[in-house]
């Protein structure tokens, strides 16, 4: 994770009443996974494993197809995060299948929000929970 991965943006339709911060990532690295496929293609063919049994092929593509459906189906493209100051906060999230999860919480509900990050050798970890 980079940080040039990330775009944010913030949409301010009233300074003291409504504010909307949105959160993109960049999209999905096809052309990672498509080198990785040819790498294990070509790995495959080195080791003869076509002459072997073709069912072992087939095994090894629905795996990669199952990985890759699972990857894209939790991976996180943009998070909105609406603030309105007089009802509460809105917190929507868009998935890369095209998914959405929306979470409103009351004015009355939150108690505090705790900016909460990790940082480790190769990347950084955040999130906003409330305290509800």
């Amino acid at each position: 994770m980079n940080e040039k991965d990330y775009k944010c943006d913030v949409i301010v339709y009233d300074k003291d009443m409504c504010q909307e911060f949105v959160i993109w990532k960049s999209g999905f690295h096809w052309k990672k996974w498509t080198q990785k496929t040819v790498l294990f293609n070509i790995f495959g063919f080195g080791m003869k494993l076509h002459e072997l049994n073709i069912n072992i092929l087939y095994c090894v593509l629905a795996a990669i197809v199952m990985c890759l459906a699972v990857r894209l189906h939790f991976r996180v493209i943009q998070e909105q995060l609406l603030v309105i100051t007089s009802l509460g906060v809105q917190v929507t999230t868009y998935f890369a299948l095209g998914r959405q999860c929306q979470q409103f919480y009351d004015l009355s509900s939150i108690q505090d929000v705790v900016i909460n990050e990790a940082i480790t050798m190769v990347n950084t970890l955040f999130n906003n929970p409330f305290k509800v």
